[in-house]
């Protein structure tokens, strides 16, 4: 699989899946992988407890559901946290952060013998929920980021979204690992995968060619058929709290096109019920960026992101009896229309399952990470941010358990026709490609006015 993506095949490297099967009978079984929401660690920053989402990792990397204790345990501690805000972050607006003066501001705790050594308010980025604009500021030696900003407040989940709109918002922690994986970035993108093992779907092609009508032992056959499956990251740490937001946007994925949870969104109907005959392919789903336009000044000075940041595509392949996944080239219509559902809906989607919302700041970040660094900004603006690119420093949030694989969960649907099963996802940041994209606008100037620093705090309205 890694061989593959090497050689140009993203997509075959980005399945999160499960499996499908079409044999005769009026039972659609849908097998899918359960796994974990982003997670904090006890006793770290914005932690109180290794239950986020409804889902916990033991001390093994397996994962199972989570308790109503236990998420009510990290809501309650992240609640404690973040009264610790300083009460003009509930201004709301437009905001910007410095990321010279964030970085002194830290270096001054270190030497001060503070801890945390990264507080709640930055951790949080000051609450701001997207990044708009990056800023080369030569005058200041500086680098500024600009986008809305609200009040962090936590919602029922644990998550942390703004007061006002409930969307999530940007965690330091998440911007630190895609800063110092930038450059990697440029020979290999960032992506997540779960995967059945070969010898998984050996045993389950195999189960499903002896196995007659709807006995039963179906669910606890396939389960035990496939076994395993497990969780693969490329560009970032698997231990990382980014690596763990990735995997879980592709997890709510999933399990929405398979209708094992609802969307809570009008527009967006699941993939099953959309269903209305089976089809021999099955249909893989991952998100990836979408922006309208990445708009730079002639000078490289002023960066934009334009438009909504995520889409979803598709495209349809089938397993062999060996264990093989060949692609399709080509996708189902209803599939694609699937696709196109979570993507002209993205916006109201975040806001009832934050996490997508997460991932987008993610991929935010990583596009803003990758502009830092391609165009060579922190040498154009003379900034120097060795502490915050250097691991040893300032370590990011990290965990002694990490998702190692997850048991297949499989569950019955009824359909008219014959047996289909599918349940496919995963994520793709190819950030340096999506700046080739690039374009020019002579309008977007940087007026150093507008980013110079008021008073002297590390950000600012």
């Amino acid at each position: 699989m890694q061989g593959e993506f090497a050689q140009g095949d993203p997509s075959m490297s980005l399945r999160s899946r499960s499996l499908w099967l079409q044999r005769a009978g009026f039972v659609c079984v849908v097998a899918i992988a359960m796994f974990s929401m982003p997670q904090v660690c006890a006793g770290q920053l914005l932690g109180g407890g290794s239950a986020v989402g409804g889902v916990q990792i033991d001390s093994d990397g397996v994962l199972r559901n989570a308790t109503v204790q236990e998420t009510k345990v990290l809501r309650e501690n992240r609640e404690a946290l973040l009264k610790s805000l300083p009460d003009d972050l509930a201004h709301g607006g437009i905001r910007r952060i410095s990321l010279n003066r964030l970085q002194a501001a830290i270096r001054e705790r270190v030497e001060a013998g503070a801890s945390p050594v990264v507080t709640e308010e930055m951790e949080l980025l000051g609450g701001m929920t997207r990044i708009q604009y990056v800023f080369a500021v030569p005058e200041e030696n500086d680098i500024v980021l600009v986008g809305p900003a609200e009040r962090p407040t936590i919602d029922a989940q644990g998550n942390v979204v703004g007061a006002k709109t409930g969307t999530p918002i940007l965690r330091l922690d998440h911007f630190l690992v895609a800063l110092r994986t930038a450059e990697a970035t440029a020979r290999q993108p960032i992506t997540c995968s779960i995967d059945p093992t070969k010898e998984g779907l050996q045993r389950f092609a195999q189960y499903m060619r002896q196995v007659r009508g709807n006995h039963p032992n179906l669910i606890t056959d396939v389960e035990a058929a496939l076994g395993p499956q497990k969780l693969t990251i490329q560009g970032v740490p698997l231990d990382s709290e980014l690596a763990r937001t990735m995997f879980a946007a592709d997890y709510r994925m999933k399990r929405i096109a398979m209708g094992h949870e609802p969307s809570n969104v009008r527009g967006i109907k699941s993939y099953v019920d959309m269903m209305t005959s089976a089809n021999a392919a099955t249909p893989r789903w991952w998100l990836a960026p979408k922006y309208d336009a990445i708009v730079r000044d002639a000078d490289g000075l002023s960066w934009e992101l334009r438009g909504p940041g995520v889409q979803v595509l598709t495209e349809d392949s089938v397993i062999t009896a060996s264990g093989e996944t060949k692609r399709q080239g080509r996708a189902n219509p209803l599939a694609q229309r699937f696709a196109d559902q979570m993507t002209t809906n993205y916006e109201e989607l975040s806001k009832k399952h934050p996490v997508f919302g997460e991932l987008r700041n993610v991929i935010d970040m990583a596009i803003i990470a990758a502009v830092i660094t391609k165009s060579n900004m922190l040498t154009t603006a003379g900034c120097d941010l060795s502490i915050l690119l250097d691991a040893q420093a300032l370590p990011t949030i990290d965990y002694d358990a990490v998702p190692q694989f997850v048991e297949t969960k499989a569950s019955v649907l009824a359909k008219r026709g014959r047996t289909f099963v599918t349940a496919s996802g995963g994520v793709e940041i190819n950030s340096w490609k999506i700046l080739d994209e690039k374009q020019t606008d002579g309008k977007l100037k940087l007026v150093t006015g507008d980013v110079a620093p008021m008073g002297d705090h590390w950000w600012w309205d």
